[in-house]
């Protein structure tokens, strides 16, 4: 497609279908599909297979694409031109769709040096609105601005799948070698370093909306296996925190019959040392007793030599 003078043109579109550039009002708008991905609806679209399918449709395109001559170039674009290059790879249960955007920007033109007027003055100030819209846009995805202007001109609102933060966008600026276009090659460096400085993250990849209630009922049996497993942990954790408070008031147990243990052999120890003072003393009277009879033995065995002798001295 072509965006003319902010109107839609399909350039891929048989002669009967063709929009005419002379209409005041395009019949074809850009709409948002039900994934949120911007879509232009009964644009023409073919199935293709190689590059070189691609590389047929751009000159299909651009032989039909509103050229003009100026002072400035022999065959210059008046409009800008997309090519959506619609991408699905995958397997049967999951798809996963890509666009690529091909899109060619027509050149910001200095009316003064051009020197147009009529039709093309009228083109060369809705190619430099839409640029000035592109340039709004990217400095306020550079300033991370909470609103981005994207519906300010066909062109963004075109492109806004490719300034999003789920894609990546690389931008080609060329500019005139010749002095006379010095101011014109210093705007462009300038615009096209916004560009180099906004940060749109990282791709990812997206997954058709036919497959998305597939991937919902999959989440939805993970979610039920999760709470089921955890709902088994809660139960398993309940019962370790019974189990060590069993242990716990069990050590407690074990500590206090230690306790109690430790003041038994404390006592047993006492009375082992007075049986021991006791055995000690009933030695020391068993000696002096036994002592004593010793002695008194040796007693009797004198008072009966006196008595011998007693009855020797009265025989005699």
């Amino acid at each position: 497609l072509e965006i003319y003078n902010e109107e839609i043109v399909d350039l891929l579109a048989p002669p009967d279908r063709s929009l005419h550039r002379t209409r005041s009002k395009s019949t074809l708008e850009i709409r948002c599909d039900e994934d949120g991905d911007v879509t232009v609806p009964n644009l023409t679209e073919e199935v293709i297979s190689s590059v070189d399918d691609i590389a047929s449709l751009l000159q299909r395109g651009n032989a039909k694409r509103a050229t003009a001559s100026t002072n400035l170039n022999e065959h210059s674009s008046r409009s800008h031109m997309v090519l959506d290059v619609h991408v699905s790879s995958g397997t049967v249960s999951q798809m996963n769709d890509a666009h690529l955007y091909l899109v060619d920007l027509a050149g910001s033109e200095r009316v003064r040096k051009s020197a147009v007027v009529g039709k093309e003055l009228k083109e060369a100030q809705h190619i430099n609105k839409s640029l000035s819209a592109l340039g709004d846009v990217m400095e306020a995805l550079d300033c991370k601005a909470s609103h981005v202007p994207y519906r300010n001109s066909k062109l963004t609102h075109m492109l806004k799948g490719c300034f999003g933060g789920n894609s990546r966008t690389m931008m080609v600026v060329t500019v005139s070698p010749g002095s006379n276009s010095a101011h014109e090659t210093l705007c462009a460096l300038h615009f096209a370093t916004r560009a180099r400085r906004i940060k749109l993250g990282s791709a990812q990849r997206n997954i058709s909306s036919k497959n998305n209630e597939e991937r919902i009922k999959e989440l939805e049996k993970d979610i039920k296996y999760l709470e089921k497993a955890n709902k088994k942990f809660d139960e398993n954790l309940r019962k370790l925190r019974f189990e060590h408070k069993t242990v716990q008031d069990q050590l407690d147990l074990y500590k206090q019959s230690e306790a109690k243990g430790n003041d038994t052999y404390r006592s047993n120890a006492g009375l082992r040392r007075s049986l021991g003072e006791i055995s000690m003393t009933h030695e020391k009277e068993k000696a002096l007793l036994m002592s004593k009879i010793i002695k008194f033995k040796d007693c009797q065995k004198e008072v009966i030599g006196i008595r011998f002798v007693f009855c020797i001295v009265l025989i005699i």
